[in-house]
């Protein structure tokens, strides 16, 4: 619980410390954005800053934000705690997202409802990462639901001259603040009206002739990887952008990848190109036909990378290489996936082919590695598919007792939630799932539908 008391004017106030706990007659370490001891006890820390430092804050955010976006000291200590440690945590391994560290930041000082929103966002973190329960009627989250409703009202007051990129700005981080809760249903309808609105933004623009704006390309990437995402964890649901969403034509992979971010790209789109086949293509022929073709560009990607990888093998850092990392196990991931939707036998056989268990063994590995390179900077929540879908795919098709109980060891080990994905509840699914493989055997064990659906079919608490 955060403490405010107000000082009279004759006492002199102490240079150094938070307020919290000066009030509580202990000793601040100083820390920013928050001192550890409040971050350890729950309470909000008030910001530990002396009286020329406080001039100097107010003076760069009245420049910032000009002399009518005038915010209270608590508002700007959680929003540099937003902008030095949740953009970052947000971002996962791909701690240089322009989406998160440009676009988010730089809206942020002419808009107030995305400053607000964000806001809400960096306090919400802050509790999870201090290992507070969620309880919306705390008073410790009274800041937070203050500047989600500031949020709303914001948006309410600029009707239809609210800019498209504004509201698709805000729309993604009430989907993170949705997510963060466990809310996946209101976050799904956020999803919904987010990719409405892209996707008329889009249309107005090609019909148009305009050519599409940077910030335009970073937002249908940004709304790409939510598409993917929300397709995984409810498993039948057809992504909305389609692949050839991007440029309007057909998608292909380029001659080479000259950076990990063209690497990526290109991965996501085979990944919802994917997707959309296995969800929208109800013809068994034509569907395994489609994936068996697009076996071939995963083929081909991960020569691309190897390639790429062997370049910038001498001069790539420790974050860029965890990125890599994690693009090589969604590639595994995914190719180990069109193998078993395309080969018949695999489906109806009691054993999986023996390369086939070692490619989900493989899995866990490069997922453990992920994992430990992680333990020095862990976060409560990440707005990006990480390691836990990979692992539940590993849980759910593996037919080995073994590669199961190493795979929930994993996902025992992993303290994020990666935006609709929660490993607690993704544990409890695969501990149901290996017990009734133990008990039927894994050719009559079947668990059909996404996360939502085997929660609700087999009575799974998710609190």
């Amino acid at each position: 619980m955060s403490l405010v008391v107000k000082r009279r004017k004759s006492r002199p106030r102490t240079k150094t410390g938070c307020f919290t706990c000066r009030i509580r007659r202990i000793k601040c370490d100083e820390g920013r954005p928050s001192c550890n001891k409040c971050l350890i006890s729950g309470r909000i820390c008030d910001a530990p800053i002396d009286e020329d430092e406080e001039s100097l804050q107010n003076h760069n955010w009245h420049f910032a934000f000009g002399s009518n976006f005038e915010k209270s000291a608590r508002e700007q200590r959680c929003f540099h705690y937003f902008r030095d440690r949740t953009t970052s945590a947000l971002s996962g391994y791909n701690i240089h997202s322009r989406f998160w560290h440009n676009i988010v930041l730089q809206i942020s000082h002419s808009s107030p409802a995305i400053f607000h929103a964000a806001l809400a966002l960096g306090s919400l973190q802050e509790h999870l990462e201090a290992g507070l329960t969620f309880e919306p009627r705390h008073k410790s989250y009274r800041f937070l639901y203050q500047q989600i409703n500031k949020a709303i009202r914001d948006l309410c007051s600029q009707g239809k001259s609210l800019p498209v990129q504004v509201a698709l700005v805000c729309c993604v981080l009430f989907i993170c603040l949705e997510n963060a809760q466990g809310n996946y249903e209101a976050a799904l309808n956020h999803l919904q009206s987010g990719l409405n609105m892209l996707e008329e933004w889009c249309n107005q623009s090609s019909s148009g002739m305009k050519a599409a704006t940077d910030e335009q390309d970073i937002l249908v990437q940004t709304f790409c990887k939510l598409d993917i995402q929300a397709t995984t964890f409810l498993d039948n649901r057809p992504p909305r952008i389609h692949v050839n969403s991007f440029n309007g034509s057909p998608f292909s992979i380029p001659p080479s990848f000259q950076t990990l971010e063209d690497a990526r790209i290109a991965l996501e789109r085979m990944e919802m190109r994917a997707l959309y086949i296995l969800t929208s293509v109800h013809e068994l022929y034509s569907r395994e036909k489609l994936l068996q073709g697009l076996q071939d560009c995963f083929s081909l990607w991960e020569d691309k990378f190897e390639s790429l990888s062997l370049l910038e093998k001498s001069s790539i850092g420790r974050n860029r290489l965890k990125l890599g990392v994690l693009l090589k196990l969604h590639q595994k991931t995914m190719s180990v996936m069109l193998k078993l939707k395309t080969d018949p036998l695999m489906k109806h056989a009691a054993h999986l082919d023996s390369s086939l268990e070692a490619e989900l063994s493989n899995i866990n590995s490069v997922a453990r590695l992920l994992i430990a390179s992680s333990a020095s900077s862990p976060s409560a929540f990440t707005a990006e598919t990480g390691i836990v879908a990979p692992l539940y795919f590993v849980a759910m098709h593996t037919r080995s007792t073994y590669t199961r109980n190493e795979t929930i060891e994993l996902l025992s080990a992993c303290n994020c939630k990666e935006g609709f994905w929660d490993p607690e509840i993704v544990i409890k699914i695969a501990k149901m799932a290996a017990s009734a493989h133990d008990e039927k055997g894994m050719y009559e064990a079947r668990f059909p539908g996404g996360i939502p659906d085997l929660v609700k079919a087999h009575e799974i608490l998710t609190a």
